[in-house]
């Protein structure tokens, strides 16, 4: 069914660019978001305003807005707002931020920050430590071991953080740091304001580290490695929600598996300290969403995180432009793929701005191309018909976009969908 509300409709503010799903979300009164009150968003400012500035300007530790309490509707984790010289040679243009539902509609409408964004997309809600207590500390990392010839990043769905393809020689792991973006933990607060974060220490205030859980889960020099999800609430069976680690393989393992590797099962794994590994887990509602719609906030926080962690690393080892590969086994069947996309352009403009060689690894697609997209011209005064075929074993949600060139007239062109028994939604 088709529905258009268009007297209910609230008014975007002028030079807004705001992602069509915002639109939706409105207009379905948030229905697919739950009760949740912080909603991540990715953030383009305007041109004469920077990641960092809008970051400090809704700072409590700068207070530097008018609002003084602007700070608490909008959670922008301390990456922004400091930007290390060593990592950026020059500020940057995006940012991935926590922002509740209220400010997004001053956002919209243009009560609030009408200066300083210029585009906004929404990502889809994940559990967050809802206080007003400050975000921790970046972790600290003691005196590193080898030498890191390259960082490899991960982004991924059901990463086996204690798989024995993830170990060194020594037996221990080679994962430097693991950010879970789903489940919101006191204890393992990441600094980025949701999900918590391993790493392979234990932590100054006594949280384990993945080496010692798997250390207090072996027996016979055999780790347990179900015990350790069980315990660490990854594989959790009296919590709601899909549960990627309760598996027998998940796509996480495989692919990093692939990105992290290059000697065969069974022979030696690398030294330690020599490949080190940063890998992020995406909310099981991102992954869930086939389209790839909501993915742009995750992936961009996900990206600087391992890109931070890098530096930090780098700076452990004292290595000079450590190289970073991170490898997103996801791709965006919304958008308009010709580079215009928020998420390609904040990658784009975040990989421009590095000190040191990062490189994102994008998947080729394996999402039917000719299936998904339908391209042709058409005059004015002329009509033309197109079928939307869902496949009826489908259970995923399906989308339709329009895109039109910059310069169409949006008013001389109408739509109509029609329904699979022929019911038409009227034109809009």
């Amino acid at each position: 069914m088709i529905e258009w509300r268009e007297s209910t409709a609230i008014a975007r503010a002028a030079g807004l660019r705001a992602d069509p799903y915002y639109e939706w979300a409105l207009a379905t009164g948030f229905r697919y978001y739950g009760k949740a009150q912080w909603l991540p968003v990715l953030i383009e400012t305007t041109k004469d305003r920077t990641a960092q500035s809008l970051a400090q300007y809704v700072s409590n530790k700068h207070r530097s807005s008018p609002d003084p309490n602007l700070w608490a509707k909008m959670r922008v984790p301390p990456f922004y707002e400091t930007s290390p010289k060593r990592l950026l040679k020059r500020p940057v243009r995006f940012l991935a931020a926590l922002v509740r539902k209220e400010l997004l509609d001053d956002i919209y409408t243009g009560r609030a920050l009408v200066d300083w964004i210029a585009r906004i997309e929404l990502g889809l809600a994940t559990a967050t430590l809802d206080c007003d207590a400050p975000l921790p500390d970046a972790p600290s990392l003691p005196t590193f071991s080898g030498h890191p010839f390259v960082v490899t990043g991960v982004i991924d769905d059901g990463i086996a953080f204690i798989h024995d393809r993830f170990w060194d020689t020594e037996g221990k792991t080679r994962i430097e740091f693991f950010w879970d973006q789903l489940i919101p933990y006191p204890d393992l607060a990441c600094t980025w304001g949701y999900g918590r974060e391993l790493t392979k220490r234990d932590s100054a205030m006594g949280v384990a580290g993945i080496d010692t859980l798997m250390a207090s889960s072996t027996y016979a020099s055999l780790v347990d490695e179900d015990e350790v999800y069980r315990s660490t609430r990854f594989a959790d069976q009296t919590q709601p929600g899909h549960k990627p680690l309760a598996s027998r393989f998940s796509h996480g393992a495989h692919v990093m598996d692939l990105a992290c590797n290059d000697y065969p099962i069974g022979s030696s794994p690398r030294a330690p300290g020599e490949w080190p590994i940063v890998a992020v887990q995406l909310p099981v509602a991102t992954v869930a969403d086939t389209s790839g719609a909501t993915l742009a906030p995750q992936v961009f926080n996900g990206l600087c995180y391992i890109a931070a962690r890098a530096h930090s690393i780098a700076d452990a080892a004292g290595v000079v432009n450590l190289p970073v590969v991170v490898n997103v086994s996801y791709g965006l069947i919304a958008g308009p793929h010709d580079g215009s996309g928020l998420l390609e352009a904040a990658i784009d403009d975040f990989l421009y701005a590095c000190t040191f060689p990062v490189r994102v690894v994008l998947p080729a697609g394996n999402n039917f191309q000719s299936r998904c997209h339908a391209r042709f011209s058409i005059a004015r005064n002329q009509t033309k018909e197109i079928d939307w075929r869902v496949l009826p074993d489908d259970w995923t949600e399906s989308y339709v976009e329009i895109w039109l060139p910059p310069s169409t007239d949006t008013a001389a062109v109408t739509i109509n969908v029609a329904a699979p028994d022929g019911t038409p939604s009227g034109a809009f």
